[in-house]
């Protein structure tokens, strides 16, 4: 494995620590003197702190994704709630791709038996509507035209292309 994969691995595997950049330290066993072989400290804060305020970005950047794509669901159960779920889910489902786009593709399976689907059994359906609209209005990218394809398309077959 190249150097370069190594680093974003075990940074990757850092940032989505459920209990922070600390206890995945400890859970793969390595020293945050060699941490620091990778990630610059200063005097105001060293690797470990760094890293952590990234972590932290990035489950609050996933959260409001979540809360975007899930605004019903949000509504239904209240902020906290919401707040308590995604955490629950990301712990148990962490994203697995790159892009954060499908980041909700597996909430509605996880809703449906997590607690608060027990209290209120619509709630997974209302994520899975909530997730379909999702998919329908941000598919995966077609494959561009050129402008030459486009000029030799009839009127009709031009008004025709989906979009």
């Amino acid at each position: 494995m190249s150097a370069l994969r190594e680093t974003q691995q075990l940074l990757w595997t850092l940032i989505s620590a459920p209990e922070g950049v600390g206890d995945g330290l400890r859970r793969i066993d390595m020293k945050s003197d060699e941490l620091a072989r990778v990630i610059a400290g200063d005097d105001r804060l060293d690797a470990v702190q760094r890293l952590d305020i990234y972590a932290n970005m990035y489950f609050w950047r996933l959260l409001d994704i979540l809360r975007g794509d899930f605004s019903a669901l949000v509504a239904a159960v209240g902020d906290d709630r919401f707040h308590n779920l995604v955490t629950d889910y990301l712990v148990a489902c962490p994203s697995a791709h790159p892009s954060v786009r499908n980041v909700g593709a597996r909430l509605p399976d996880f809703l449906a038996a997590h607690p608060l689907a027990a209290e209120r059994p619509w709630l997974a359906e209302l994520a899975r509507l909530e997730r379909a609209r999702v998919e329908l209005f941000v598919g995966d990218d077609g494959e561009p035209r050129t402008l030459d394809e486009l000029r030799a398309l009839t009127p009709a077959d031009f008004v025709a292309l989906p979009l």
